[in-house]
């Protein structure tokens, strides 16, 4: 049909739910035309596979045929548990990924640029997410799709991606955060707001020379302390804290300072002697809020 079909613009797979023995009797080998794919690239627009299999290498093979060649790459499959998406080509605002997975729980999306949308629909059992060097997604819908995450690690830029307006994480219970990131600390202040059942909060730094870190920007302290540290934030890790950095030592006493209800801060750090180690513990103790609750270690 793809040979016959010059003009193709929606293509639509669908999977019987059967035993897996009924699927397999009907497949034989694929083998990828060559001069099919230059077809498709001239017309098709949207994909959609219902069923489909994770599984089974022949499905794998034909979806990594078909994925660079559409505007519309719809995943809908309602016993997809966990989904991963690397390093996918972009550059093309109305180009995206629709994602129907209801009993999705973990999912991975790594390396995306440029893309107009990424929409995750009905994800209401989604555990833990990670979002990886994402940028350049036109459409504010990424993030939005995340709302009922419990477990969430950011390595972007809010420069980059663009925060869902009034989205509230109302699940969320883990937060980890890039702290190296362009402007990160907006980003923090941003999810900080709109998580208020947050009772781990985590931080994660590069070894990495002093260069990378001159666009993050300056830190700015919040008006308002969020309603997670009121009573809820118990665990703060910071690892690969630049003790040296005034603009890291103010953020760490913001989350120790107002966070009454902490009972736990990790941090780590390389290249620290034992005196120096010394002097920043006290210093970070000297204004722990919850001074009889919380146990303070350095490593």
């Amino acid at each position: 049909m793809l040979d016959s079909s010059p003009k193709l613009q929606v293509l639509k797979l669908i999977n019987k739910w059967l035993c897996e023995k009924n699927c397999l009797v009907a497949y034989k080998k694929w083998n990828r035309e060559k001069n099919v794919y230059a077809r498709l690239l001239l017309n098709l627009e949207t994909f959609v596979w219902n069923g489909y299999k994770e599984h089974l290498e022949e499905e794998k093979v034909v979806l990594k045929y078909s994925k660079s060649s559409v505007k519309t790459f719809t995943i809908s499959v309602p016993s997809l548990e966990k989904l991963s998406i690397y390093n996918s080509n972009g550059g093309q605002l109305d180009w995206g990924y629709v994602i129907n997975a209801p009993s999705l729980k973990i999912l991975k999306i790594k390396g995306i640029c440029g893309l107009g949308f990424c929409l995750i629909e009905n994800v209401m059992q989604l555990v833990e997410a990670s979002i990886i060097d994402v940028s350049s997604i036109s459409k504010e819908n990424l993030l939005g799709s995340l709302t009922s995450v419990k477990r969430l690690s950011l390595r972007i830029s809010p420069l980059k991606v663009t925060f869902p307006t009034g989205s509230i994480f109302d699940q969320l219970v883990y937060l980890e955060l890039h702290a190296y990131k362009e402007a990160w600390w907006n980003l923090l202040i941003l999810m900080l707001d709109r998580s208020p059942k947050l009772k781990t909060l985590k931080f994660i730094n590069k070894w990495h020379c002093e260069k990378d870190y001159v666009d993050r920007g300056e830190w700015k302290q919040p008006e308002n302390v969020p309603k997670c540290f009121w009573f809820l934030l118990e665990t703060f890790i910071w690892k690969g804290y630049k003790w040296q950095r005034e603009d890291e030592k103010q953020v760490a006493k913001y989350v120790l300072k107002n966070a009454i209800s902490l009972k736990r801060a990790f941090f780590s750090s390389k290249r620290i002697k034992l005196k120096e180690k010394v002097e920043v513990v006290k210093d970070l103790k000297s204004v722990v809020r919850a001074s009889n609750s919380c146990q303070l270690i350095f490593r």
